[in-house]
Order: structure tokens, then sequence, then C-alpha cells
């Protein structure tokens, strides 16, 4: 990873960080260690609380993402665990392995009739925990169940055994009696998985938190799993280092996560990996005009500054495959000029989810290491602040592709600095092989209030000619990271047509995204137009696909850590196959 000392700030925050380098190399040094093939553990930060540095690290601790151990189990009396949470569907009159939890559960259900059925907690005196905490999924045969029944359950009986003071629970995952055998969520590794991923969840610690109080840095010691299956360990352990990472850029306040910080951040996660590269660069006018636009007000103030961070990943083989993020990455969004009221500012620092999942997915990426992809991504940490310098309604900026755009409403700045990202994804695409661009983002409410919790793609032609929404959905339906489908309609191009000489284009729609009924497609149509991607539609001699993934509905609650999407799905699709988890996703022929 290289570093950007120059575009740090100067004075203390400079000499801060020097301090930190110091002692980054001092515990590199100390804590180069290796782990167990079945043991997965974050050491630099377990490794800090034994050495007492925790005071002097915090950043480091963040770094870590304050991981415990995950633990394969092949035996249910194995000591050193302090709880059982047993995850089913049960009837009651299942044997076999389970023999011993089911006769605890019906022996305790005559005293509480429900407790096949209910959480709670049974004694368990001849295993060496001592008891179960029961975690039902419930029914899973019905019209509406999903993965997320194992998901949820695993996560809610985990988060009981952190509340009740336990600190290495044994995850088991029991009989799901009623789960139809033909679901997508029932294959192969899909239950168990679902099932970790919800219990790693409940032990997520936030980044402010772990810095503030070190000795609340990790929620738990270990997390055992029973009987794991092959690499399923390996796979989540990942995929949490990427929800960690994401979460910890995400989740965290304007002032902890603001640009120039993210950019440390980031040095911290990449500094030892050899096939992740980063570069980071202040917002040049010329070469990010768009961006520049958004970050015009925030720039007079250094700590706010903007930073543009683009990332590339490289496999050991040839690359089959291309994979070129873009992430909108504002740090706090007042709306601008254009400001927002009421309490509408309230939870905006979470503006940058988008660019957070680009950068955990390379946290994900450099852990699994698919040897035949390529990944790129391109995103802009910018903060939209109002002021003297604020870009404001009815300015034209022209952007990369030539296109005049004149700015409706400074709140939408999301879709205005993905227009420069999505510029050079697309030329970055036509010399790499079989690309995919994609854009994450916290785009418009209107996608929340269309989906509610989900997550909204949206294909363009050649996109929707080999079903990557279609392909995302079912690998979403398998790992509890829900998607839904919108279409980009011929009406959505043309209400971003200019409506005078002056422009080419609008860059939002007169009201609100919100309040038009299109609300979440209309955005992705200026996107395509704004960036030149209208240029290589499927009509074109050099067609790119595009999918846009607005992400403002999963994000998760002001209230909750964030939830780290689409970092699951985007891993069982694109990189779980090279490891060996193949699939039946269609991509370059239609469906029947």
């Amino acid at each position: 990873v290289q570093s950007f000392a120059a575009d740090k700030p100067q004075g203390p925050f400079r000499s801060f960080m020097h301090v930190y380098s110091l002692e980054c190399v001092v515990v590199s040094i100390l804590l180069n260690w290796s782990t167990k093939v079945v043991v997965y553990r974050s050491h630099l930060a377990t490794q800090m609380q034994r050495l007492g540095l925790c005071l002097l690290l915090p950043l480091l601790v963040c770094v870590s993402a304050a991981l415990g151990t995950l633990v394969a189990v092949e035996d249910l009396k194995t000591e050193g665990f302090d709880t059982i949470v047993f995850v089913s569907n049960l009837t009651g009159l299942e044997s076999g392995i389970f023999d011993s939890i089911v006769q605890a559960l019906n022996s305790y259900s005559l005293v509480h009739p429900l407790a096949l059925n209910e959480k709670c907690v049974v004694p368990f005196p001849k295993n060496p925990s001592k008891r179960i905490i029961n975690a039902p999924t419930g029914a899973l045969n019905r019209d509406y169940d999903d993965s997320r029944r194992i998901y949820e359950a695993a996560k809610n009986g985990v988060k009981w055994a952190v509340e009740l003071g336990f600190r290495s629970p044994l995850l088991v995952l029991g009989p799901l009696s009623s789960a139809p055998e033909d679901a997508v969520w029932m294959q192969g590794i899909y239950p168990q998985l679902n099932a970790i991923m919800g219990a790693l969840s409940a032990l997520y610690t936030p980044l402010e938190i772990r810095e503030a109080f070190p000795e609340r840095a990790t929620k738990y010691d270990k997390l055992g799993v029973y009987k794991p299956a092959r690499d399923v360990l390996k796979i989540a352990w990942a995929m949490e280092e990427g929800r960690g990472v994401a979460r910890d850029i995400c989740g965290s306040d304007p002032e902890r996560m603001s640009a120039y910080r993210i950019v440390e951040y980031l040095e911290q996660v990449f500094r030892n990996d050899s096939q992740v590269s980063m570069k980071a660069e202040r917002v040049d006018p010329i070469k990010y005009p768009f961006c520049a636009a958004v970050n015009r007000a925030a720039k007079g103030v250094e700590r706010h500054d903007g930073r543009i961070v683009t990332m590339e990943y490289q496999g050991s083989g040839t690359p089959q495959e291309t994979l070129l993020f873009t992430g909108k990455g504002i740090t706090f969004d007042t709306g601008g000029a254009n400001i927002k009221t009421h309490n509408y500012m309230q939870g905006m620092h979470r503006d940058k989810c988008g660019a957070a999942a680009v950068a955990g997915f390379f946290k994900t990426l450099s852990m699994l290491k698919p040897s035949s992809l390529k990944v790129m991504g391109f995103m802009a940490f910018v903060r939209n602040s109002p002021g003297a310098d604020s870009y404001i309604p009815d300015e034209i900026l022209t952007s990369l592709a030539g296109r005049r755009v004149r700015v409706v409403n400074t709140d939408a700045e999301g879709r205005v600095v993905l227009t420069d990202m999505l510029y050079y994804a697309k030329e970055a695409a036509l010399k790499e092989a079989n690309p995919h661009i994609f854009s994450f983002a916290t785009l418009t409410g209107h996608a929340k209030s269309t989906y509610l919790v989900y997550t909204a793609l949206m294909d363009n032609g050649l996109a929707r000619k080999r079903n990557t929404a279609y392909s995302l959905q079912k690998a979403g339906d398998r790992i509890s990271d829900m998607m839904e489908i919108s279409t980009i309609r011929r009406e959505d191009y043309d209400i971003t047509d200019g409506q005078s000489e002056y422009e080419d284009l609008m860059q939002s729609y007169h009201k609100s995204s919100s309040d038009y009924g299109r609300g979440h497609q209309l955005p992705a149509a200026y996107l395509i137009r704004a960036s030149g991607l209208d240029e290589h539609g499927i009509n074109s001699p050099r067609p790119i696909p595009y999918t846009h993934v607005d992400i403002c509905p999963s994000r998760g609650k002001d209230t909750e850590p964030p939830s780290g999407v689409p970092i699951m799905a985007f891993t069982v699709r694109y990189v779980l196959p090279q490891l060996g988890f193949t699939d039946d996703y269609e991509t370059c022929t239609g469906r029947n």
C-alpha cells in the first residue's frame, strides 16, 4: 500500500500519525505470528491486550476488527465453552448426533411447554457448558420464509449469550425440519454459513468503542462452530472482516471517519497485502470536476477536505473477469445549499456506506484470494457542506464525458460524485478482460420507500441480457443479503433531458426524488448518461455491462451498526465460484 504523507494534514494531525507509524512498526515486529488452519484469530487485538499496548494503539485495534477466535469443534463435549447456542427447527422427535440436546429440551419442556419453540436457557448438566441457549428459527416452509430465519436466530441467540455474560459460546446448527430442500439457501454450506454470519454479526464492536475503551474491544473470547463444512470458517471469517471494515468506515462519526482519516485507516488495513494496491489523492478540480464541486465548501477546512481513493486487487492467475466498483463516500451530507431541514441531517454520516462497502469487499478479497479475478475500486470520500463556497442549484457542470449538467438539487450529491468515478471506471473497463461496472451508494430515499429494507438492483441493457441482477438476487437469497430488481425505463432517461439549450442533462428532478414515482431509477439513468456509459449500450461496438446498487434501504438502522451490505452477496456471486463452490448462475444467455 502506498503512503501519501504529503496529502495528510499538517501540524498536530501529522505528528499524531508519526507516533502511530512508529508504533505500527514495533507492534508488527512483535506480532508476526501465524494461525492454525481451523482457527482464525485477530492476533493484533488479542496480543496488544496481552502486551498492554491497547491505550497506545487505538487505530490498530480498529484495524484488527477486534475479533476473537473462530474455532472448529467436532465433539459437543469439548471443554472451554460456557454455553451452547442451538439453532434449529425441531419437532422434538429428532434422533442422531443431537440426541443429548433434544433430550435436554424435551425434559425442560415438561416445565416450560413452549421450550422447543421459544428462545430460552435450558439446563444441560451433563455437558461441560452446563446450559443451552435455544434459538429456534420458527417455521421455514411458508411462502415468505427465507435464509434470514437461520441468520436471525443465530444472531439473536449469540446476542443473548453476550448479554448474559458468556464469552465463549458454541454455535450448533441442528435439524431444520420444515425447511424446503430445494430452497437455494438450503444447498451446500449455506445453512451453516448463514448461522455463522448471523452469530458474528452479534459480536461486532463499533470502532469508537474499541478505541475509547480497549477493555471492551471484543465481546467474546472465542466462537465455536460445531462440525463446520469445508472452508466455511475461512469464508465466514473473510466476509466478517470485510463487513468489519465497511462498518467501521460507515458507522463512525463524521470526525472520526473524515476523508483523510479513512485513508489512514485503509492504509493500515491493507499495509501487508501484496495483492491489493491503493492510491489516495486530494480532489483535483481538473481531474475530478464533479467531486470538486461537492467538495468546494469543505475544502477550506483541512480536516474535512476530500480524498479520492482507488484500489486494485489482482489474483495470481490470468483474470477471467474484471469487476469495477464505484462507491459514494459522502462523509457527511448537510444537503449543501439545498440544506436539509427538520431533523433530516441526523444519520447523514452514514452516507458513505457505498464506498465503505467497496473497501470492505477488498478486505474479503485479500483474505480469500480468488486467483482468476481482477477487481478495481473507485471511491469518492467528500463532505457536502454549506457555506459561501458550496455548489448551488442552477450551476452548470461539464462532466469528463463532455455532458453539460445543470444542478437541480445539491442534496442529490451522491450521483454527482459518482459521475466522475463512473467515467474513470468506464475508461478502465475498455482495457480489461470481461469487465462489469457497479456503483454502490446510499443514493435515494425513494429506494427505501419502495423496498423498505432491501437493496435495489438496476441493470443496463447488457447487464440485463446477462441476468446480472437476477444472479445477484439469487446470491443474496442464499446468504441473507436480500435484493430486489428494478428496471431502468425510457421515462427515466427522458426525465434527465436538459430543459433548455444551456444544458444537456438535468442532475435531478425538480422535486425530491422521493416525490417522483420513479425516484430511484432516474438517478441510474442520469449516471449512465452523464458518465458517458450510454455510448457503450447494447447497440454500440463496445458495450459495457453496468449495474447500479442502491443500498439506502439495506444499510441498517441508525441506532445499530451498519449492515455491511452487499459484501456477502457479492462474495457468494463472484468469489465463491472461484473457490470451487459452483452454481448455476446464468451470465451470458437469457433465461428460458
